[in-house]
């Protein structure tokens, strides 16, 4: 190979293999601009240099690799969260429209059940009354769940306010000031 590797109109004086795992990856050349061959000690010394150069090469190109990797992972886990935010809104959305307006509807239909008993009925009032209270809490705890899936905070300040808002409301409700 000697014989073909020519730099411009220097001939090469000495080159070496640059291996890894039994692939030449490359050349390590040496070129005089005169002509006067290497001696002994020259050649071993750039033989020797050639094995840490070719582990330096590799380790260089693993290293663009890794970097490449995790531009792509960064990307991934990016259109991943952004694919469970939009999930998250999907769900709350649903429960908020299908759930929210059948409780709101049972809750209309007690009243008026209610409002049509005679006044003697007191038992089966207090029954009502106890049902409405259930389905009032079940709105109550469908809210809650809407805003923990998805706050309206997130959106409307961003993360850094809405997750201090959040801890906020953590502490004080476990005693903490």
């Amino acid at each position: 190979p000697e014989a073909e590797l020519k730099t411009g109109n220097f001939p090469v004086e000495a080159s070496v293999p640059l291996k890894m795992q039994g692939s030449t990856q490359g050349w390590l050349l040496a070129i005089r601009r005169q002509p006067c061959p290497f001696g002994k000690e020259f050649s071993n010394f750039f033989t020797a240099i050639a094995e840490p150069l070719t582990v330096a090469i590799e380790q260089t190109r693993l290293y663009s690799q890794i970097q490449q990797r995790d531009q792509i992972r960064g990307k991934l886990l990016t259109k991943l969260v952004s694919a469970q935010e939009e999930e998250r809104k999907r769900i709350a959305r649903e429960i908020h429209d299908e759930w929210g307006q059948k409780l709101a509807a049972i809750i209309s239909s007690i009243g008026q059940v209610q409002d049509s008993l005679p006044d003697g009925n007191q038992e089966q009032l207090e029954k009502l009354s106890c049902a409405r209270d259930l389905a009032r809490q079940a709105i109550s705890d469908m809210r809650k769940l809407i805003e923990e899936l998805r706050p309206d905070m997130l959106d409307d300040l961003g993360l850094i306010p809405a997750l201090r808002s959040l801890f906020k409301d953590k502490l004080e409700n476990n005693g903490i000031s």
